[in-house]
């Protein structure tokens, strides 16, 4: 009969329990996320905020929430940096920049969102901006 010390001695370890096991990757995942729940709120507020002061016609603040989160790939947030930069064709909006309106529209667009890849088809000149 072999006892506790016999099995550790021919280089068995004693049966862990699941607690040693759970134990860690518990800890593990709770710390991954208090690590990235700040930010979520965050992102999700900048664009409502974001989507506000572009609905009131604050473009500067718009840019301002808006910019960081297309910079990131966030497809709404670039395709409202598109209608910000296509501006209106009546008025002589200072922050029309055709190029730039075709930048963050293609952006959106590429990632599927069916409203850039419309509006990009209406910028004035943006076949000239294809093949330039």
């Amino acid at each position: 009969m072999l006892t506790r010390a016999t099995e550790s001695s021919r280089g068995r370890s004693p049966p862990r329990s699941r607690v040693s096991v759970v134990r860690p990757r518990l800890l593990l995942a709770v710390a991954l996320v208090a690590a990235l729940l700040p930010t979520f709120p965050a992102l999700a507020g900048d664009l409502e905020d974001g989507e506000a002061a572009y609905n009131r016609w604050d473009y500067v603040e718009a840019l301002r929430l808006l910019r960081p989160l297309a910079e990131r790939g966030n497809a709404e947030a670039q395709l409202k940096l598109g209608y910000i930069y296509e501006g209106e064709e009546e008025s002589r909006d200072p922050f029309t920049d055709y190029e730039e309106a075709a930048k963050w529209l293609r952006r959106a667009a590429d990632q599927g969102n069916p409203e850039a890849q419309t509006e990009l088809g209406a910028i004035p000149s943006y076949s000239a901006l294809r093949r330039g």
